[in-house]
């Protein structure tokens, strides 16, 4: 098939870096994750796995070979016992790339390690986290737009793909932790995921009472990964339902349906996207008891679903609107 061919020819490049490059050249590591992630995406994740750990390898060798330059600085402390990954979107990436395959292969507690790192990164304020890479990205921004000469390449990962690649790898590490019963754990991975999102949502924002660096908020690529950022919101707050943090699944659907609704205009296809989301909605908002809030979700809803193209939606929410009718008695 064309795709295997494609697979051949990258194979054939990586067995080419290796005498160009050398083993441990990054290069080299951002290959073999394309090659691993092509090959999860296919579900092919034995055969991903060992592509995976190689370029993650790599990454960890390149941190400890930038750590052993400031060894004399470090003198006299503690070694780690686990080498950190170093900063920016390609180090993240690779990691959520290997948590996916160990998802895929049911090797829940490996990839819960994976999503660990990733969380710890983003907690750290050290040269590993989340704080140093964005730093990163908006200083090579100001170098690249004060370059008048072009020799200067702007970042390869701006602030809000950073930011974005950070939230979607916690709300994965989330799903790893709710299906390994460790509810509690994954809430808080969930809310930094949500946190994120909503970063990168109000940095997408025109609004004039919300200021905005084009540096240090992006604006521009926020706008970019304003859909995602719906996506995410909408499953994280499904999962908030899941465990039974109403309040927090309200606020991530009513956040996903905002930002959907007013993507329409631009992306017609999110129609059905604020529809889903919509039903969702009503849902939670019936649990807390506020029918009419419900029932407004559910009026909407139809205006935006068609019985020809969806005819099993149409009919849970006319559904779900009689029980409501029912309940409150109200006459026909």
């Amino acid at each position: 098939s064309a795709e295997q061919d494609d697979l051949v020819r990258v194979l054939s490049h990586l067995r080419d870096a290796r005498s160009a490059f050398g083993h441990d050249h990054p290069n080299l590591s951002a290959a073999l994750r394309c090659v691993g992630s092509s090959l999860g995406d296919r579900e092919d994740h034995e055969r991903a796995l060992p592509f995976l750990l190689e370029s993650v390898r790599i990454k960890k060798a390149e941190a400890k070979a930038a750590s052993s330059n400031m060894s004399n600085k470090n003198k006299g402390k503690k070694d780690e016992q686990e080498v950190q990954m170093p900063p920016g979107a390609d180090s993240i990436v690779a990691l959520n790339a290997l948590g996916e395959c160990y998802h895929g292969l049911g090797k829940l507690e490996e990839a819960r390690k994976c999503y660990d790192e990733v969380r710890r990164a983003f907690k750290s304020t050290g040269p590993s986290g989340l704080k140093r890479a964005l730093k990163e990205a908006r200083q090579a921004s100001i170098r690249a737009e004060k370059d008048t000469t072009g020799a200067t390449s702007p970042p390869s990962c701006t602030v809000s793909s950073i930011r974005f690649i950070f939230a979607v790898t916690l709300y994965n590490g989330g799903r790893v932790l709710f299906e390994l019963g460790r509810r509690e754990e994954s809430a808080g991975y969930f809310g930094d995921a949500l946190s994120l999102a909503e970063t990168v949502v109000k940095c997408a924002s025109s609004s004039p009472r919300i200021r905005v660096d084009r540096h240090r908020d992006d604006p521009e690529g926020a706008r970019n990964h304003l859909l995602e950022c719906a996506s995410l919101m909408h499953n994280v707050g499904q999962y908030e339902a899941e465990l039974g943090r109403t309040t927090a699944a309200l606020r991530c659907l009513s956040s996903a349906l905002d930002v959907r609704k007013e993507s329409l205009a631009e992306h017609p296809a999110q129609l059905a996207e604020a529809s889903e989301t919509l039903y969702q909605l009503g849902g939670l908002k019936r649990k807390v008891g506020d029918e009419e809030g419900a029932w407004e979700c559910y009026a909407e809803c139809l205006r935006v679903e068609s019985p020809e193209t969806n005819p099993g939606r149409v009919a849970a929410v006319l559904h779900r609107m009689a029980q409501i009718r029912y309940e409150l008695r109200e006459p026909e």
